[in-house]
């Protein structure tokens, strides 16, 4: 078995970083463990890795005003209600069609803005893109799981990648290693990258899905039927950008935020906010996904601090000087520009159900997919999809070399 990794470190999307000092470690990736699932709960127990249950108290500030976390109200529900009962007919449509058409009126004005925030920010979705069906597969899976329980892992959740990455023989994974092209035929691989060529039987393609429609990787023959499937499967634009601080002044500001977890900021770009919680350290993530996620990814890094920055302070009520005084060290990293990912993780559009298991399917018991957006269970998006279908994909191509041995 050989690894063929483009980047110079495993992990992906996955990617903690540490500095000397700060208690918490700085994930510029994946950062919350969503839910209970077998896979990822091997990981925690094989590598002996402490997890906490994020906490912390949720705030809004709007107008200069600081109140508890709105959500919304009775009509927030009622859209849900709603779209549920819409998901279960024919034919899928857009987030964006399903409001006008069904929730048009003075009722839900101020309630779809609550709809939208969380579709373009936890889903780093497109309202004119998303398809209802796949979105409410993917909230029922969520609830499958107990996805209302959402942990950290305390040491970093590198400790997941490391663990996953020792359980495989020494030397099978190769960095650095940028595959260019794969040809391919039944039983017979080619990989080609940049510094030489690799031969095996069959391959496993864990590539994002960013970069396959961005035909970052050649397939000779291309891949039949999933090139009409990606077109139905979108990335999520996502930026975020992680200040440290020398203190934890917010809590000076104000003593209601002394348990700050949450902050919305539903004026500003930069609309979520949230600290390591339960962790003390004086760290602030923000967050912007969807549509304002895409406009941000076309900015320099120092635009996207000023903008935080901008946003924090107006938040707080306080000088942007004060801000960049109390600032330590700040990371930005924009998954949209990363060439290795082009976006940050997928959402399905209309009719993208089906499309996922198109894309999912092998080819000639040759070419199998594996990666968050082939996960067809409804855990598309997140680490604990990704980690199913490499399962998925692992097995498939046993059953590959089995058949070929009767």
């Amino acid at each position: 078995m050989l690894v063929l990794e483009a980047r110079d470190r495993v992990g992906g999307r996955i990617w903690t970083h540490r500095e000397p000092g700060c208690d918490a470690p700085i994930e510029l990736g994946a950062e919350f463990i969503d839910g209970v699932t077998p896979g990822i709960e091997e990981a925690i127990e094989g590598a002996g890795i402490r997890v906490a249950e994020t906490g912390g108290e949720s705030w809004t500030a709007r107008g200069g005003k600081l109140t508890r976390r709105d959500r919304g109200g009775a009509a927030v529900g009622e859209i849900y209600e709603r779209l549920h009962a819409a998901a279960d007919r024919e034919p899928d449509e857009t987030l964006a069609s399903f409001l006008e058409r069904e929730c048009g009126g003075a009722r839900f004005k101020d309630a779809i803005p609550h709809v939208l925030a969380y579709v373009r920010g936890y889903h780093a979705a497109h309202e004119e893109r998303i398809g209802i069906q796949g979105l409410v597969f993917g909230d029922d899976a969520d609830d499958d799981i107990q996805g209302d329980v959402t942990r950290r892992a305390v040491d970093g959740y590198e400790r997941i990648v490391r663990w996953l990455h020792d359980q495989l023989p020494r030397g099978a994974v190769r960095l650095g290693e940028v595959v260019r092209e794969v040809r391919w035929r039944r039983g017979d691989v080619v990989a080609e990258t940049q510094t030489g060529v690799y031969a095996a039987a069959q391959v496993v393609v864990t590539v994002p899905l960013g970069v396959l429609k961005e035909g970052g990787v050649v397939f000779t023959p291309d891949l039949a039927g999933k090139r009409e499937a990606m077109e139905r499967l979108h990335m999520g634009s996502v930026t975020k950008l992680v200040l440290r601080f020398r203190t934890p002044f917010w809590r000076a500001l104000d003593p209601r935020l002394e348990r700050l977890g949450w902050l919305s900021v539903p004026e500003h770009v930069f609309r979520t906010w949230w600290t390591p919680c339960p962790s003390e350290a004086p760290v602030l993530v923000g967050w912007v996904g969807g549509p304002n996620g895409g406009r941000l990814a076309e900015r320099e890094d120092e635009e996207v601090l000023r903008q935080g920055i901008e946003g924090l302070a107006e938040a707080l009520g306080v000088e942007e000087a004060r801000v960049r005084e109390e600032l330590a060290s700040w990371h930005v990293h924009n998954w949209e520009r990363d060439p290795y990912s082009r976006g940050a993780y997928s959402y399905l559009g209309v009719g993208g159900l089906e499309a996922q298991r198109e894309l999912a399917a092998p080819v000639a018991g040759t070419v199998f997919l594996a990666g968050e957006a082939t996960d067809v269970d409804g855990h598309f998006s997140t680490v604990h999809g990704a980690l199913a279908s490499g399962y998925r994909a692992a097995r498939e191509v046993q059953e590959a070399i089995g058949a070929g041995r009767d």
